[in-house]
């Protein structure tokens, strides 16, 4: 059975869940757009906001710590990157490493960057049934009249059911090498390979299976969509979210 991650709707009658999803995509977008331009104190503050927001949707820190522990270790290569391919004036010099502030400073927006699109978009995940962001996605292509929209808004919609699995299944073929004490092999080459290998095997069967089972049903393209339900809270919230990023980017 599927258990339930960081990357699973969350049902609930906050206000956030009835956001209209349009306005969902649109904080995702301009946040992080705006995230480029904006002191990394005003990054800072914003983060610190979301994480609130984890609170308030019921989203255990732990559980986001231990799914993205990986993008922790991520995060942790590129601060380091930047931190020693910073060409100012090091501060520190052990040997041939050379360690300024600007590259420390670089390394820490960079970072906190990337915190908040991954913050914005477990948000919208837990928030937002995986429809709802199929529906947003089509609405959003229609302007672009090149674009098979519909065939787009789908394998989006189908990604984002697949991560949850995909971490299901890293997670059984983790408890099975355990079992077999593969983790206590110290070569991570080793590791890695027998963690990937069955991994990739096991998610290409899964969409194989998917992709027949929507064949069997004659899945179509022209569905009956979820409609949107744009009330006034969303227009204020809306308004109340460009008002703070034209402050921010301005101040």
């Amino acid at each position: 059975m599927t258990e339930i991650t960081v990357f699973n709707f969350r049902s609930g009658n906050t206000w956030v869940h009835g956001l209209d999803v349009r306005v969902k995509l649109a904080a995702l977008v301009l946040l992080s757009l705006s995230s480029v331009h904006i002191s990394p104190l005003k990054l800072t503050a914003m983060i610190a906001a979301l994480l609130c927001l984890f609170k308030y949707l019921d989203l255990s820190f732990i559980s986001v710590f231990r799914e993205l522990r990986f993008f922790l270790i991520l995060l942790l290569i590129i601060f380091t990157t930047r931190m020693l391919s910073a060409s100012d004036v090091p501060a520190y010099s052990i040997g041939p490493i050379a360690i300024s502030l600007d590259g420390i400073l670089q390394g820490v927006v960079v970072c906190l960057r990337l915190i908040l699109v991954v913050a914005l978009g477990l948000i919208l995940v837990a928030s937002t049934r995986y429809s709802e962001i199929k529906r947003a996605v089509e609405w959003a292509l229609t302007p672009f009249p090149f674009i098979p929209k519909r065939r787009v808004a789908t394998m989006i919609g189908l990604l984002l059911r697949f991560i949850p699995v995909i971490f299901n299944e890293a997670r059984e073929i983790k408890d099975a090498q355990r079992s077999r004490a593969i983790e206590a092999r110290k070569n991570p080459v080793y590791r890695i390979v027998k963690l990937v290998v069955p991994l990739v095997r096991r998610t290409f069967l899964r969409a194989e299976k998917l992709a027949l089972a929507m064949e069997a049903r004659c899945y179509q393209e022209m569905r009956t969509d979820p409609q949107f339900n744009f009330s006034k809270k969303d227009g204020l919230i809306l308004a109340m979210l460009i008002v703070f990023l034209v402050f921010g980017l301005v101040f």
